[in-house]
């Protein structure tokens, strides 16, 4: 099996998926590191690893992300492409819900939204403020990082207790 990957190498998580060359999704992995570099490692070995495929099956691999700066070359003696991350997050949504066309938001380190057609995908807006920057503050605010337990915080608190 010919097998592409599609990294998404960010501030706080890279996030990979696979494909096999007429399009079926393999599936897909998040990974978190202190680096760029051993978290795009990272997730390229677990995803391998958890979907039993062989190194020498990767035909390529398709980096996007602020991390995708530190990667030069090849990796692992694969060729790679970079793509500005507005390209894969508004195919990727059209991928996803199966639209044609679409505006597509991504939320991480920081906000994206995207009009997305499959001739082109324009970004149209966003804000440095995201995922990461909620998942910062509660951290040094609340001492908690896992998201879920954030999330039920959100919901279930009350905000007449604040000052």
């Amino acid at each position: 099996m010919s097998v592409i990957l599609g990294v998404d190498v960010g501030g706080s998580t890279t996030k990979i998926v696979g494909f096999t060359l007429d399009g079926k999704c393999i599936g897909m992995k998040q990974v978190k590191a202190a680096d760029a570099v051993t978290s795009l490692y990272g997730a390229i070995g677990g995803f391998l690893s958890e979907k039993k495929i062989a190194l020498e099956e990767i035909t390529q691999i398709v980096l996007t992300g602020m991390g995708s700066s530190y990667i030069d070359g090849k990796i692992y003696g694969i060729d790679v492409i970079k793509l500005e991350e507005f390209l894969p997050i508004g195919r990727g949504g059209l991928y996803l819900t199966g639209l044609e066309e679409a505006y597509v938001v991504s939320i991480g380190t920081g906000t994206a939204l995207i009009r997305a057609t499959k001739e082109k995908c324009e970004h149209i807006g966003g804000t440095g403020v995201g995922g990461g920057t909620l998942m910062g503050l509660a951290d040094l605010l609340f001492h908690e990082n896992r998201f879920h337990v954030v999330k039920d915080m959100a919901i279930n608190g009350d905000a007449t207790k604040l000052t």
